[in-house]
């Protein structure tokens, strides 16, 4: 069947997706999954200009007389270079909003989100900037609305661009929305409203109506519901996790029914057809087509304002609008055309949505669903299977379809195969119809009978408590989910051929002469493939990877030795950091939000998240240099959460809360502690590198907590590297004597500077350690860490220095011979 609005829409999206990964290039350094996904772009490309001819011109069109070729081609090639450029311009940020301002601003309201404990406001400043302001404060004296205008006191910052390799770009997030910069109020005072002589635009108004009416629906739910259901409920038919618990939100990811509270095109479609049915399925009087088709796109439109119109609603209401008018001209629909046509009209408003989460996710279930579910079907039709077992293997098929196409992404943005989603999704699926049913029933009985309607929310409350019990006991299964490192972008691109090869070989698509091309080819290709991998094994040189993680203020290294051991020194947790630091550590993550009372703990938010992209479920060996929070608190979750090979302790020289409670969890784990390692001692896991204990010194008592710290030398072969902790001046002095006695050597070829760059060092320690690499780790801070004295000293020493609260992560490679480094984020050297 001839697509061609498809093809076309396919190549317009290579294009923009061709200018979304030049930005990413020029935005970030490149890397070894950057350089993955152009060949796999690469691959797609050519893929599409090969095949996708004979879609856009029927066979027997004029268009494909030899003559024509290289004029369709150059078409296709002006289509995908403008999408590029026009793409890429998008991704750009204008300088002047890459500022941090301290000064008053006023906004008009163009959106408005309410959490538990945040109030979130989108303003447009007179300029046509938009800013995200987060307000944490106690209540207003009055409650904001679309359109209405704000004088703001306070500090505009910008967001975290990506910090650790994999991690969430939130920049780039909220650029996707249009906004530019943040800002963090906690007081009533810093908000004014502006009286305005201008009149509401009509978006406006109903803007502010819709978002009325949800509140208000919510807050009935809230009202007659259990906590739970209410936040289930609320969730599935408006969108959004806020209202759940931490664990429920866990449950949810690891039974793969997350996307529930997407707002799928279930909802939608639900609310559409009973619409029509109402306006259309009466024998005795039916409105006209017409009028019915107008009535329930406008019920669906002022559904996609309650919504916040998210990236799955768009496509789902596009799709119903098409499906619609389709229906009132009497054609029948081509539901891959009116898919293409969603994503084209998203896509012309805002090309960068092609790398929003929720956009791939939605058009990809969706693809799945139209492409395997008649295969699914087929084979149903030829079985003698009895109709009760079909119609939940309808189900069942519908939801793997759908996984099909999505596993991948799910493996790449989450880390996460879960196999119990399944069994859940069987559920899922008919869980979710029944709560936008009944959900959109209870709406309408609130304006007519209340009294029923908290009757039928009681009953659908009891509904959905037994659901969430079922699927937290799925989540608890052993090997529910699996964790699974980031896959290649490559990987993903044979995964997708595989599926859609085997597809059309089922279904008899593929001529006999395309088969037999296959069939000859599959065998040498496979071959070619494995030598590739086997060679490029056997020569490639083992190495020891040092990542300096990004984790704000505070130290986290991740060592991964030759032999594949992996070993963690330190990490941060939950600080009482005074308040400009407190919001830096609040914007560290897109996952963070205030729906808790949990603070943020950056083991959990950024380590456990980064391991998780790595596919890293155990550390061989834990190193805590000392009992610092800012080195120490992190570890309490990863010790919880993570299998742990051995832990090495330093104890404190006084009683420290969090160091019990590490050890604590550890014995109730079975982890080994080994506390006080011997200077001296190596404590690697790995024979092909030591990693020595220097400090503290055997019969020594430390008066700081600082100067309590595990001071260690990795050497692989002829390259060492120190890693200090937070070592002072006088554990500084002590090493520097040794040194100058030759009874150690502190010269490395990487240093961890000690202590953020705090101003109190030695110098001439920092000259025994000869370093070639220096690297700070450090956050936003009221310490004056690094100081310009510790930056001096370094720098003059001839050393390359790195700072993860400017470069981000640090990795640093070697053989053993040479050494290679690299930055998450484009800063020149300090």
């Amino acid at each position: 069947m001839q697509r061609p609005l498809v093809v076309f829409v396919l190549f317009k999206a290579l294009g923009i997706t061709g200018g979304v990964v030049h930005g990413e290039i020029y935005r970030y350094p490149i890397s070894a999954e950057t350089i993955h996904l152009w060949l796999a772009f690469t691959i797609i490309t050519a893929l599409l200009f090969y095949g996708g001819d004979k879609h856009l011109f029927p066979q027997d069109s004029f268009s494909l007389k030899p003559a024509k070729t290289l004029g369709r081609f150059l078409l296709y090639f002006i289509l995908f270079g403008l999408s590029w450029y026009y793409s890429f311009q998008h991704t750009l940020i204008p300088q002047n909003y890459l500022l941090e301002e301290n000064a008053p601003f006023s906004g008009t309201i163009v959106a408005i989100n309410e959490k538990p404990h945040q109030l979130i406001l989108d303003l447009r400043r007179p300029d046509g900037e938009k800013v995200r302001v987060k307000y944490t404060g106690p209540a207003l004296d009055r409650k904001p609305v679309i359109g209405e205008k704000l004088s703001l006191s306070g500090q505009l910052y910008i967001p975290n661009q990506r910090r650790n390799p994999g991690s969430f770009d939130y920049q780039a997030y909220l650029w996707r929305q249009g906004i530019s910069r943040e800002m963090t109020l906690r007081s009533a005072d810093d908000i004014v409203f502006l009286e305005s002589s201008e009149g509401k635009k009509i978006l406006e108004i109903i803007g502010n109506r819709a978002h009325s009416l949800r509140e208000k629906m919510v807050a009935f739910v809230k009202s007659y519901a259990t906590p739970t259901a209410s936040a289930v409920i609320a969730g599935i038919i408006f969108g959004g996790q806020d209202q759940l618990t931490e664990e429920d939100r866990e449950v949810f990811r690891i039974t793969g029914v997350a996307h529930a509270f997407a707002v799928s095109g279930t909802a939608v479609g639900v609310l559409a057809g009973t619409v029509m049915v109402l306006l259309r399925g009466w024998r005795q009087w039916q409105l006209p087509i017409w009028t019915s088709i107008i009535i329930t796109t406008t019920v669906l439109m002022f559904y996609g304002f309650m919504t916040a119109f998210p990236p799955s609603v768009q496509r789902a209401i596009l799709m119903a609008l098409g499906g619609l008018i389709a229906y009132g001209i009497q054609r029948k629909v081509d539901p891959p055309t009116i898919l293409a046509a969603a994503a084209l009209t998203i896509l012309l408003y805002n090309p960068l949505m092609i790398s929003d989460i929720g956009f791939q996710m939605s058009f990809g279930a969706t693809w799945g669903i139209l492409y395997f579910l008649p295969l699914f079907h087929q084979w149903m039709n030829r079985s003698s299977l009895s109709l009760y077992l079909k119609a939940p293997l309808a189900v069942l098929a519908l939801s793997l379809s759908a996984q099909l196409a999505v596993a991948p992404l799910t493996i790449y943005y989450f880390n996460m195969l879960s196999l119990s989603g399944f069994v859940a999704n069987l559920l899922a699926g008919l869980f979710i119809a029944l709560i936008v049913i009944f959900g959109f029933v209870i709406f309408v009985l609130i304006f007519i009978w209340e009294t029923g309607a908290s009757w039928l929310l009681a009953s659908l409350s009891l509904v959905v408590e037994a659901v969430t019990r079922i699927l937290r006991q799925l989540a608890t299964v052993p090997g529910s989910a699996l964790t699974v490192a980031t896959p290649s972008p490559l990987l993903i691109l044979a995964y997708y051929m595989a599926l859609i090869l085997g597809r059309e070989v089922f279904l008899n698509n593929l001529s006999p002469k395309i088969l037999c091309r296959l069939q000859k080819s599959f065998l040498p290709a496979s071959a070619l493939f494995l030598s590739f991998i086997v060679l490029t094994s056997f020569f490639t040189a083992a190495t020891v990877k040092v990542t300096f993680i990004d984790v704000g203020q505070g130290d986290s290294i991740l060592i991964e030795t030759p032999q594949g051991k992996r070993i963690l020194i330190d990490a941060p947790g939950p600080v009482n950091f005074p308040q400009r630091q407190r919001e830096e550590q609040s914007r560290e993550s897109f996952w963070t939000t205030h729906s808790t009372a949990r603070p943020y703990d950056p083991g959990e938010k950024i380590l456990a998240t980064y391991f998780r992209h790595k596919g890293v479920g155990h550390l061989d060996l834990v190193i805590n240099t000392h009992a610092d929070q800012d080195h120490i608190g992190g570890l309490l979750y990863l010790a919880q959460n993570f299998s742990i090979g051995q832990l090495v302790l330093s104890p404190p020289p006084k009683e420290v809360v969090a160091y019990e409670e590490l050890k604590n969890i550890a014995e109730l784990r079975n982890i080994p502690i080994w506390e006080s390692p011997v200077t001296g001692k190596d404590i690697s896991p790995d024979r092909k590198i030591a990693l020595t204990v220097l400090y503290p010194l055997a019969n020594t008592q430390a008066d700081k907590i600082n100067d309590s710290s595990i001071v260690l030398m990795l050497q692989y072969d002829q390259v060492k590297m120190l890693f200090t902790g937070d070592l002072e001046v006088e554990g500084q002095e002590a090493l520097t004597s040794l040194a100058e006695r030759k009874l150690i050597d502190l010269a490395a070829h990487v240093v961890k500077i000690p202590h953020h760059g705090s101003k109190y060092f030695n110098s001439t320690f920092v000259e025994e350690t000869k370093a070639e690499i220096a690297v700070i780790t450090v956050g936003r801070n009221n310490f004056g860490h690094p100081s310009p004295q510790a930056i001096e000293a370094w720098t003059s020493l001839g050393a390359d220095l790195f700072r993860t609260d400017q470069h981000g992560a640090v990795l640093i490679e070697s053989d053993g011979q040479r050494l290679w480094y690299q930055t998450v984020r484009f800063i020149e050297n300090i």
